[in-house]
């Protein structure tokens, strides 16, 4: 079973040289809370990245998450993070090393759907998001969506190949993956 909660994000990134978006859905909220459950926020940036730049992004999403969770705690609410596989995790570790993001990870808040996935799905097409969500009903809006995609769609905005065309496609895409990463607790049908 896929542990829930009464705050439920779904957290998914993009990268390519650095990670230029993370994107986290408000799945669920608590119903007198300002935000609105459904809730898309990127932390995002089109602009050439270095190492500090990014880390600049991931600490706005870092202390984003982190007024979160202190609010749910307050309020005696469980809160839990969705992502799939562990690359926000290491990315996340690499980027913005600090005790209390390794207390988060490290504690039933922060869930890794992937493990839960290879229990739950046998397949002959591996365990990705693509094959999973797709398996619990979901559909992305992008007729050709995927991670080497995704860098394409970048690279093209970058050097202002259909710059706004690519950047919406990138986001539409990003909070797809994040409502993917929601259908596999909560299967369309």
């Amino acid at each position: 079973r896929v542990p829930r909660g009464d705050l439920e994000i779904d957290l998914d990134m993009e990268n390519a040289d650095h990670v230029y978006l993370w994107g986290a859905l408000l799945t669920k909220v608590p119903d007198d809370w300002p935000e609105a459950a459904g809730t898309y926020v990127p932390f995002v940036s089109f602009e050439p990245l270095d190492d500090d730049s990014e880390r600049v992004l991931a600490m706005l999403l870092w202390e984003w998450l982190t007024d979160l969770l202190v609010r749910a705690k307050e309020a005696g609410l469980v809160a839990r993070i969705y992502h799939y596989s562990h690359v926000e995790t290491t990315k996340l570790r690499q980027i913005v090393p600090s005790n209390e993001l390794e207390a988060v990870v490290a504690s039933d808040r922060w869930v890794d759907l992937l493990p839960l996935m290879k229990e739950k799905f046998w397949s002959n097409e591996g365990y990705g998001l693509k094959v999973t969500a797709v398996a619990s009903g979901f559909a992305w809006s992008d007729d050709n969506p995927g991670g080497f995609a995704s860098m394409q769609w970048y690279a093209d905005a970058m050097n202002s190949i259909d710059r706004e065309a690519n950047i919406a496609r990138i986001l539409t895409y990003n909070e797809d993956d994040c409502r993917a990463t929601a259908a596999l607790r909560d299967p369309i049908t």
